[in-house]
């Protein structure tokens, strides 16, 4: 019998100092949880800083051990009738062998080879002059008669064996699986180094059997891979170092005349000495816990992989540590083997968790890719079509047809009108009346028959000669690359279609006959979390999803666990551990000069206000302009204007343009006038927003220049896109703003590439230090990060003390209404949601038509009764909360939080979107003050800093 469930706890001695009773709380609620099981669902919320992670550590491991330690129950029925509960233990512990299955793919020589055997002829050939350069790529004989393959070669490893026979024995030794464990997952790498930090300073650390499963990118030490770069190089490359094992075959008679392979070699020098991993797992098991960088330190100094090694561990380790890919994707737990059965699933960092659970199950394929592969397997049927067997001709003959019909649909605009389109899977098959090939065969196929590298080393090698490089040198490796990531994404897309209907749904992005620089590409786009989801807690004992931000909980269960009533979920949330004073959050609606602040989509996604706010700051070049304009298109500009001196909202919108710019002169205005509304043809109402977009812009760089002589040390700004920071930086250096910010704040910017986010990081803590020794001598006092609402700054750089005594704000970050993916799950969540409500006749008709034109905008969200609007307003505040949550660390810690728009402070409607600041976290929620005036905040910033300067 299982062990009897750990009694309640409320000690834990294993936290390395006394607890705050916040972090009691929360470690005895994740006890009760785990002992609740199985099948406990728990979604525990403790805000950024106050101790989380330890907090798991401490009190699931605990768990861990009490579990073991506990008693077994003696069976009720010892005699045994055929329950399984009443098993003896030797037989309940007892793993059988697997059932041998009966090997139905056929794996032969080819026709062409097996009839002329003796020909003579190089490499075997009969009538078709093939040579042994060519021989390579040469597919074996691949027949399929079982309708089962699809559990054939199920988790099974690719891992190469040894060079002898001894050590390759030792391969198929697996240890004991031991149960139940736990596994932590988290999104980075960083935040799984950060988790095995706080391990060790547990005494956890030598006690548990800890493995850190990481990416070949972060793990791989063979120095030819790593030159290569990219992640999907890196795999691919290391895949098929695997697969041209160099092996020397013996037939080894068992007594069941099963044959074996007794020595093999593999082509990565890092995988070949076999005697090197056992050394590699005792070293790590000796050394207690370690993160990533540690075991592929360890990997380099004993000269075996860090990678594989790793893995090898997994089964004996009490604690699995590893990214959500690994945990989450399906195809990744066969792959490493993972067996969820009776442990413990932790989930951190889960507050878009169904988000990233659909987005692992996405699949694109461009345009180009598809011309690629066609021009492949084009190449490749045409040179092997004689020798190939029927089978391989058949599928490869299949994807050929499958890569043109997809091709096709991407070309096929005659009217160049509409370019996207959406479409049911049933819908996109039948359309392209292809629903009556088997894609389960045709991807098992292509999984078992190495069709992929096969097809692309020929085609590649072709392309090598005619360009006279008949050597493999890194252009080829690059190309190779690239054939296989083209191949890659349309076997992604293929088992994309092998999803229910209604999972989701395809985008068709078709290329204007104008030639839109966006490239043509369909695409899959996972929208149902719930069984994905479901394959993660139907096995394990107990799943916990943690973070600082999960509310509202409504949302994660509709979309993760419908099934589920709201009782049948644990949930825990707590208050901060810093004392009121050391946070003040303020809703800022004004600037200096009075301009209330709206950051709204609308006022600020044109292309043209960089230029605009350059011609309101310039009057001498505006005027200039002008003059020139006016002159070559006089004709043009008399035509316009006329009917806006009979037009009174016209010579209204005119006379706004003078009321709202009291700095700029109105010839600026004139000439923007001239420019959007006559030369451009833009309504008068655009050129007005522009022009309001403009002038929100000068007022935000007013109000940061007085923000910076006020707080001390760091300011983190937040943007809602990468696009919306350059602008404003662009305009506020052409008006002169930075360089006045530069007096009091040294300036940095988020990069785009998330590689460069800590060097930018480094110089900017660095900065905030040399600053605080310095400030009386330069009059700087600090440094001012520019950075993106979820970029890699937001999501896992923690801002503590002075490096974020303010965290800046600026507007909604609602996201882009032109994203098509967000619409389709918008739709997809207001359908599950209405089903939900009881008595509604109406729940189960459809809103949306399966197959539509695309219109991404707000018409989508007007027509949404609750669960869609939901889903987008906590898009958007979840991505606050993360925000500014980062700034306070610890409990003597504190920071302000300037939330930069005047809809923060409006009231709910039911009519309009709920306010804002209702979905805010209540230790922020309980503190905010709305501020109506410039002069309001600065009163409170200063009392803040001062009461906090002399506190400490």
């Amino acid at each position: 019998m299982p062990p009897q469930p750990p009694p309640p706890r409320k000690d834990f001695p294993a936290f390395p100092f006394t607890p705050y009773p916040i972090q009691s709380e929360f470690m005895s609620f994740l006890y009760g949880a785990l002992s609740s099981g199985p099948g406990a669902l728990a979604l525990l919320e403790s805000p950024t800083g106050t101790g989380k992670t330890l907090s798991i550590i401490c009190s699931a491991l605990q768990w861990l051990l009490d579990r073991r330690d506990a008693p077994t129950t003696s069976p009720a029925h010892p005699s045994g009738a055929g329950e399984d509960d009443d098993e003896p233990d030797w037989m309940r512990d007892f793993t059988p062998l697997p059932p041998e299955k009966e090997n139905t793919k056929k794996t032969t020589k080819p026709p062409a080879m097996r009839k002329t055997a003796g020909s003579g002829r190089p490499g075997g050939f009969g009538e078709e002059d093939i040579g042994e350069d060519e021989g390579e790529f040469l597919l074996e004989e691949y027949e399929s008669d079982g309708e089962d393959e699809g559990r054939r070669g199920a988790g099974k490893r690719a891992h190469c064996g040894s060079s002898s026979s001894s050590e390759g024995e030792e391969l198929d030794e697996e240890e004991e699986e031991v149960t139940p464990k736990v596994y932590f997952t988290s999104r980075t790498h960083s935040q799984l180094s950060q988790f095995v930090g706080e391990l060790k300073r547990t005494e956890f650390s030598g006690k548990i059997r800890t493995v850190c499963l990481g990416s070949r990118k972060n793990l791989c030490i063979n120095k030819d891979v790593l030159k290569l770069g990219s992640a999907n190089r890196i795999n691919e490359r290391c895949l098929e170092l695997q697969k041209n094992k160099k092996s020397s075959k013996v037939k080894v008679e068992d007594d069941k005349r099963k044959a074996r392979q007794a020595k093999s070699s593999c082509g990565c020098p890092m995988l070949r000495n076999r005697s090197l991993q056992k050394e590699f797992r005792s070293e790590v098991s000796n050394q207690g816990a370690l993160d990533i960088e540690d075991l592929a330190h360890i990997g380099k100094t004993i000269g075996t992989c860090p990678y594989y090694g790793s893995r090898d561990m997994v089964r004996s380790a009490d604690l699995v540590v590893l990214p959500y890919q690994s945990l989450l994707l399906k195809s990744a737990r066969e792959s490493l083997g993972l067996n969820l059965k009776n442990s413990v699933v932790i989930i951190d960092e889960a507050h878009n968790l169904a988000d990233s659970l659909t987005n692992m199950y996405n699949s694109k394929i461009t345009s180009s890719q598809l011309k690629a592969v066609l021009s492949h397997l084009d190449a490749y049927l045409n040179r092997f079509h004689n020798v190939l067997g029927a089978g391989n001709r058949r599928y490869i003959q299949t994807l050929t047809v499958l890569t043109r019909s997809f091709l096709r649909v991407l070309t096929n605009n005659e009217d160049g009108a509409s370019t996207m389109s959406s479409m049911t899977i049933n819908q996109f098959l039948f359309s392209l009346d292809i629903d009556n090939i088997n894609i389960v065969k045709l991807c098992q196929y292509v999984k078992e028959s190495n069709v992929i590298h096969k097809v692309s080393g020929y085609s590649n090698k072709i392309t090598s000669i005619q360009d006279g490089v008949n050597q493999f040198g890194l252009q080829q490796e690059h190309d190779e690359g690239s054939s296989i990531a083209c191949f890659q994404a349309l076997v992604d897309f293929l088992r994309s279609l092998l999803n229910s209907n209604d999972d989701g749904r395809i985008i068709v992005a078709k290329q204007k006959l104008s030639g839109q620089p966006e490239e043509a590409y369909l695409k899959f786009v996972m929208l149902c979390a719930e069984k994905i989801f479901l394959e993660v807690t139907r096995d394990a004992h107990a799943v916990i999803l943690a973070g600082g931000t999960l509310q509202p909980i409504e949302e994660t269960r509709l979309r993760l666990c419908p099934s589920l009533s709201s009782a049948d979920i644990k949930f825990f949330t707590c208050n901060h551990i810093v004392p009121p004073e050391c946070i003040l959050p303020i809703a800022v609606t004004r600037g200096p000069s009075g301009m209330t602040f709206d950051f709204s989509y609308n006022s600020r996604s044109s292309p043209s206000m960089v230029c605009t706010f350059y011609l309101m700051t310039s009057p001498t070049f505006a005027s200039a302009t002008l003059a020139y304009i006016v002159k070559v298109h006089q004709a043009k500009i008399v035509a316009k204007m006329a009917p806006v001196e009979g037009n009174r909202t016209a010579q209204s919108a005119v006379a706004v343009f003078r009321a709202v710019s009291k700095e700029a002169s109105f010839v600026s205005l004139s000439l923007i006038l001239v420019v959007h509304y006559v030369l451009l043809e833009c309504t008068l109402c655009f050129v007005l927003i522009l022009i309001c977009s403009c002038l929100q812009i000068e007022e935000l760089g007013r109000f940061i220049c007085n923000i910076v002589k006020v707080v001390p040390e760091g300011i983190v700004m937040f943007f809602s896109s990468y696009d919306y920071e350059r602008r404003v930086y662009d305009a506020w250096t052409t008006a002169g703003t930075i360089s006045k910010i530069c007096k009091k704040k040294h300036i940095f910017r988020e990069p785009r590439n998330s590689a460069d986010v800590e060097a930018v990081f480094h110089k900017y803590k660095e900065t905030i230090q040399s600053c605080s020794k310095n400030s009386q001598d330069t009059g700087v006092n600090g440094a001012l990060l520019l950075a993106v609402v979820g970029g890699k700054i937001s999501e896992g750089i923690n801002f503590s003390d002075g490096m974020g005594r303010c965290v800046i704000m600026v507007g909604l970050p609602y996201p882009s209404p032109s994203d098509v993916e967000l619409i389709e799950t918008i739709k997809h969540i207001e359908t599950i949601s209405s089903s939900f409500l009881v008595g509604d006749d109406k729940a189960s008709g459809r809103k949306y038509d399966d197959g539509c034109e695309l219109q991404p905008d707000y018409d989508i969200l007007r027509k949404c009764s609750k669960g869609g609007r939901e889903y987008y307003e906590n898009l958007c505040m979840k991505a606050v909360n993360q925000s500014i949550g980062r700034a306070i660390r610890h409990i003597n810690d504190y920071a302000a939080m300037l939330l930069v728009d005047s809809r923060y402070a409006q009231a709910s409607s039911i009519k309009s979107f709920s306010c804002p600041t209702d979905k805010l976290p209540q230790w922020i929620k309980a503190r905010l003050s709305c501020a109506q005036n410039y002069g309001e905040v600065h009163r409170l910033l200063h009392q803040f800093f001062k009461f906090n300067k002399q506190k400490r």
